[in-house]
């Protein structure tokens, strides 16, 4: 443990003394829970087993940029080198040909006991070219390259020819249109690019934006998690779809337990008084893990998921029908403050609205209950279509919504069965 400790601190101090305190702290502790990372540390262990004290150790972690090749198989590391060297070298010349100046590299590596470069037993690359990339742009980069590393991606980088934006994959296609399983695209810029599609869910993938410090952000991406990671590590609010109903996008249907539990069986026939004495049309069912959907005017969608090679049917809701999902609720404080101000986005066949936070809240401190909500609803209800069509036939979406979240507001506070107090 004390040598698992100590490789941990290293590692967090190394970084921090590569890129200095003006790139800001860089999320070591991501690179340390890695799985090879951590495979790394059990060999390293085992391997200096019989080892007294740490600076005899046979084998410890690189990490570092390479700055310069010496020979065939000999490369300079800007950045740590255990057992007091500044290189590391290959056994064989064609591995050590698969790494180029620039490349980022942590490995694994042995003590020579003749003072020669440390041997590299096992490593990992992630071949991004730092000297090519606008200083500006070094600080969201670094901490990608952590996240890179503890997904296994294969980091692609682009910097346009005014050098105003930079675009990172992990070997995305350029159409934007044929995203397998967690692919993704990142563009980082001054200026939004002419090119860019609309946020919104997509048959294959997903668009979502934000805006900080001068930098526009757009994330285009596949799979249901890339864009809570990618988020975390940059701190910057992407939308998440994670209350929607449709495939590789919700949770898995629970045992039941909760669902079947007479408290939120009250809890659903609660809702559906209290809006049937609101006048509000639309009828509330118990969906998984504590959620709970209301819904007017539905049908069936085929929908073609891409990574899975098939076709689902999914429920969406008509031209004039809408569908509200209310998540289980969380308990603890959140900090952020709720806005009225909705946004239309493209989802399939019919649009997604939602707000800059799209939460209810309950109370204040330790004691505060939260429920995240989506509202879908048919292109008909769109409020910026009103004027087109028939308004008294074709109601506004907006209003509809606010009229749903005020109701909400007026209903006590429920916590999932499982977290009651007792």
């Amino acid at each position: 443990m004390k040598l698992k400790s100590f490789l941990i601190l290293l590692v967090t101090g190394l970084l921090l003394f590569l890129f200095g305190c003006e790139h800001g702290a860089i999320p070591a502790e991501m690179l340390a829970k890695t799985p090879w990372y951590q495979k790394q540390l059990k060999l390293i262990r085992e391997n200096n087993a019989d080892q007294i004290q740490a600076p005899l150790a046979k084998q410890g972690i690189a990490v570092g940029r390479i700055i310069q090749k010496f020979s065939d198989n000999t490369l300079q590391v800007n950045g740590n080198v255990p057992f007091g060297n500044s290189s590391i070298r290959f056994s064989d010349a064609d591995s050590a040909a698969k790494i180029s100046e620039g490349d980022w590299i942590v490995a694994r590596v042995m003590r020579d006991p003749k003072g020669r470069p440390p041997l590299i037993q096992d490593y990992w690359k992630v071949s991004v070219n730092t000297d090519s990339i606008p200083e500006e742009f070094h600080p969201d980069l670094e901490k990608l390259i952590c996240l890179g590393i503890e997904y296994g991606w294969e980091l692609k980088i682009e910097v346009s020819t005014n050098q105003e934006s930079v675009t990172i994959s992990n070997d995305a296609p350029e159409d934007g249109k044929r995203y397998t399983a967690n692919m993704f695209q990142l563009y980082i810029g001054k200026q939004i690019r002419a090119d860019r599609i609309k946020d919104g869910v997509y048959p294959n993938f997903v668009v979502v934006s934000a805006e900080k410090e001068a930098k526009t952000y757009i994330l285009t991406y596949s799979g249901g998690f890339i864009d809570v990671q990618i988020g975390k590590v940059l701190k910057i609010w992407f939308p998440v779809y994670e209350s929607l109903r449709l495939p590789s996008l919700q949770m898995f249907e629970s045992s039941r337990t909760i669902a079947m539990h007479p408290s939120t069986r009250a809890r659903c026939e609660e809702l559906q008084r209290a809006f049937e004495k609101a006048g509000v049309p639309g009828t509330w069912e118990i969906s998984d893990l504590g959620r709970m959907i209301f819904s007017y005017h539905t049908g069936s969608f085929e929908v073609y998921r891409e990574w899975e090679k098939k076709v689902r049917s999914v429920s969406g809701p008509l031209e004039d029908g809408y569908i509200f999902t209310l998540s289980a609720p969380t308990e603890g404080p959140m900090s952020i403050p709720m806005t009225s101000k909705y946004q239309p986005v493209p989802y399939y066949e019919w649009t997604l609205l939602y707000s800059d936070f799209n939460y209810l809240s309950y109370g204040s401190g330790n004691e505060q209950v939260t429920y995240y909500w989506s509202f879908e609803c048919g292109n008909a209800l769109l409020f910026h279509q009103k004027e087109e069509c028939d308004t008294l036939k074709r109601p506004d979406g907006e209003k509809i919504l606010g009229r749903i979240l005020e109701v909400m507001k007026n209903i006590p506070p429920w916590t999932l069965p499982k977290n009651e107090k007792k």
